[in-house]
């Protein structure tokens, strides 16, 4: 049943931002259109006042304000979806189907890291579309050109594939526990009679609060602790003088937000499994 709500929470999000993922797309190729103009009028951009500078200031606002709005509506649906699901009127009908509260959870939980991982890809690729397209329209420069540049940087550059990989998995665990942190931060708000909204906020910058102190304490522990045995995961000095490799440090970094992740995760469960209150 995780499949299936993952897949209805798929279809409903990706009706709000796939629209923005393609009007993403669309700026870049006029960006790049009007990037070929200037090159081929480069008189038209020093017009002081002129229509095409005001193009040009227009579609870059636009462009970086989608990129915003993608990621503004990205966790905006992750929180609304889960609120709605839950706490809102489609909670009756959601509780009433033969699916645990854990697979609920986990079920947009995945849909949600989903999410947010195409938004950062969908910048991403706008901006590759963008340099591409602009290459091609270059007089005498081209994709050869383009290719040749790139070969160059990739040749200067050192890849270490096991860097690479941490700092992917450092990411995702992050997003996944940043959308835990919005689910137990919106069960516990539910749980204020009044005012359940400003409770879900100050319920979210309590969990932040309470993440902060508890890396403080742990750090300050591994530093009296002089970086043995068990603390050594928590003594900074240990870690960034060398004696423990990135990959490491990427590593107890992830299994961090993992252990956050599944703690929310359990929090989140627990209230809206034996505390839910549908009035």
């Amino acid at each position: 049943m995780t499949g299936k709500i993952f897949k209805y929470e798929n279809q409903a999000i990706g009706r709000v931002l796939l629209p923005i993922y393609a009007a993403m797309a669309g700026v870049t190729i006029l960006l790049a259109l009007t990037g070929r103009f200037i090159i081929s009028n480069p008189a038209a951009i020093d017009q002081e006042g002129g229509p095409v500078g005001a193009l040009v200031i227009t579609l870059g606002m636009l462009y970086a304000g989608l990129i915003v709005a993608a990621a503004v509506m990205t966790f905006v649906m992750i929180a609304l979806r889960f609120y709605k699901n839950f706490l809102g009127n489609q909670g009756y009908l959601m509780f009433a189907l033969p699916v645990s509260t854990a697979e609920h959870i986990a079920g947009r939980a995945l849909s949600g890291l989903l999410w947010t991982i195409l938004s950062g890809l969908s910048a991403l690729l706008s901006m590759v579309l963008g340099t591409v397209l602009m290459a091609a329209l270059i007089p005498d420069y081209g994709l050869a050109g383009l290719l040749a540049d790139l070969k160059d940087l990739y040749e200067g550059i050192t890849f270490v594939p096991s860097t690479i990989l941490i700092g992917l998995a450092m990411g995702i665990t992050s997003i996944l526990a940043t959308i835990m942190k919005i689910y137990a931060a919106i069960a516990i708000g539910h749980q204020v009679t009044n005012h359940r909204l400003i409770g879900a906020v100050g319920a979210y910058i309590g969990l932040g609060f309470a993440e902060t102190l508890l890396t403080m304490l742990l750090t300050s522990f591994g530093l009296a602790a002089g970086g043995t045995g068990f603390w050594t995961f928590f003594n900074m000095e240990t870690l960034m003088g060398g004696e423990f490799s990135s990959v490491m440090i990427g590593a107890i970094a992830s299994l961090q937000n993992l252990l956050e992740a599944g703690v929310l995760f359990a929090l989140a469960w627990i209230l809206l499994d034996r505390r839910l209150n549908l009035e």
